[in-house]
């Protein structure tokens, strides 16, 4: 097949079914079965980046509460800055070590992460 004979049959193809979608629009044909394909794999896509999204921040709440536990001074009971009469940094250095680990934690994850 030359390629003027190939050129015409793809032309006269491409009149019908421009003739068969005008005249049937609910038939569906290859390339409306792509789109559909397409449309039915981006939302099942959609839908479990939404999934995945909320069940990671669930996992980011659970674990705030836990860094809030580690956050919390047992002296002044602050998870953000102890108090002024607090002794618990001299008193325990290794534990203030973890308490000021946890609210760094706790800084950077409100910054990065909206809450609510």
């Amino acid at each position: 097949m030359s390629d003027v004979e190939e050129l015409a049959r793809i032309r006269e193809e491409n009149r019908l079914l421009i003739e068969d979608r005008s005249r049937f629009p609910d038939k569906p044909d290859a390339i409306g079965r792509i789109i559909d394909a397409y449309h039915a794999n981006r939302n099942a896509k959609m839908v479990d980046l939404e999934i995945r999204c909320r069940n990671s921040l669930s996992e980011i709440a659970r674990l705030r509460e836990y860094a809030l536990a580690d956050a919390r001074c047992p002296c002044c009971a602050s998870t953000d800055k102890c108090e002024g009469d607090c002794t618990f940094a001299a008193d325990c250095p290794a534990e203030n070590r973890r308490i000021v680990a946890a609210r760094t934690a706790l800084g950077v994850a409100v910054k990065e992460v909206p809450r609510g």
